[in-house]
């Protein structure tokens, strides 16, 4: 079976390895970290780049929306409160996201969720639902639309079809982050490491 690798960094790994990190990266990811205001967007930012130079070889060019892609595998990265992470796939376009745990209103949860999701919405949770989404759409490579309520949900397990091609995507539950993987093509496992030794 295919398997999609899946690297988490949290804030406090990458303050503690500022030096190595921004050692390690090019000038322009150090420039685009330091355009941020609060400093743990920075510190994301540099743990991202960290991560697609280490794991992925760098950015070799920038999809039509924006999604990065490399000539060595097909990855994403995802970042939410104190986490980032990529996704890495040697088969089939990849997506990822990872959400923290917090209230939504209402109003939020019926614009991005069809009717039949609302019904749902007991036993699968707003934000399982909305990950499920998001790593849809970047494994598609375009990003959330306007008519979100239109990108397929459920199953949140599984084989999904989106725009003519099949996708397989796995929920992950890890403390109070739900995390999303969506990978095109068949099936996969998924590896999840964390990464302690920044170097």
């Amino acid at each position: 079976m295919n398997t999609v690798r899946v690297i988490l960094l949290n804030i406090s790994q990458i303050s503690e390895s500022q030096r190595t990190i921004m050692s390690f990266l090019d000038e322009p990811d150090i420039d685009k970290a330091d355009r941020f205001i609060k400093d743990e967007d920075r510190l994301l930012s540099l743990g991202g780049s960290y991560l697609i130079k280490k794991y992925a070889g760098g950015r070799k060019t920038i999809g039509a929306y924006g999604k990065p892609h490399s000539d060595e595998i097909f990855f994403n990265i995802s970042h939410s409160a104190d986490l980032v992470g990529i996704a890495l796939s040697e088969s089939g376009e990849v997506g990822l996201d990872l959400e923290k745990d917090e209230d939504y209103t209402e109003d939020v949860m019926k614009y991005c969720l069809s009717d039949e999701e609302l019904g749902h919405l007991s036993e699968c949770g707003f934000l399982q639902m909305f990950v499920s989404k998001e790593s849809l759409v970047k494994a598609e490579g375009t990003g959330i639309p306007n008519d979100i309520k239109n990108v397929p949900a459920l199953p949140l397990e599984g084989k999904v079809s989106f725009k003519g091609k099949n996708y397989y995507r796995h929920i992950i539950i890890k403390n109070d982050y739900r995390i999303s993987v969506t990978r095109e093509g068949g099936d996969f496992e998924t590896i999840m490491e964390e990464w302690y030794d920044i170097r």
